[in-house]
């Protein structure tokens, strides 16, 4: 028997790969990802790390995506500068959809504390 078409609710219907600031030489990485309520958009956060100057970083990202067509809507990051040690794990749309919450460690690596970002789900400015 011939085979099928492939199912489409396993059919990629598109990629992105989280990209970073000019410096990266890392590698970026999505740690967490979550649908607005009405499903019309992917918030993406996570690591991307490189060197600037010499000096070793991680910056946390967030990115929101079309459903639909994986164009990026908007991006925001988290860096603490030189030498930064910022990374996003967690993230989290509320109910009505009206924010978007963010959750890691921003700082630099001698001193690290613990951080919470609100961001507007349609623009990605800061709450």
């Amino acid at each position: 028997m011939p085979a099928g078409p492939a199912d489409a609710s396993t059919a990629t219907a598109w990629s992105q790969t989280i990209s970073s600031h000019t410096y990266n030489t890392g590698g970026p990485g999505g740690t967490a990802i979550a649908v607005s309520p009405d499903g019309s958009t992917d918030f993406v956060t996570g690591i991307a790390s490189g060197y600037d100057g010499g000096a070793r970083n991680s910056v946390g990202e967030t990115v929101a995506y079309n459903a639909s067509t994986g164009a990026t809507v908007w991006k925001a990051t988290l860096t603490s500068g030189s030498r930064a040690a910022d990374a996003l794990y967690s993230i989290a749309v509320s109910p009505d959809g009206s924010a978007v919450f963010v959750a890691g460690y921003a700082g630099q690596r001698e001193a690290t504390h613990q951080v919470i970002i609100a961001y507007n789900p349609a623009t990605g400015a800061k709450l």
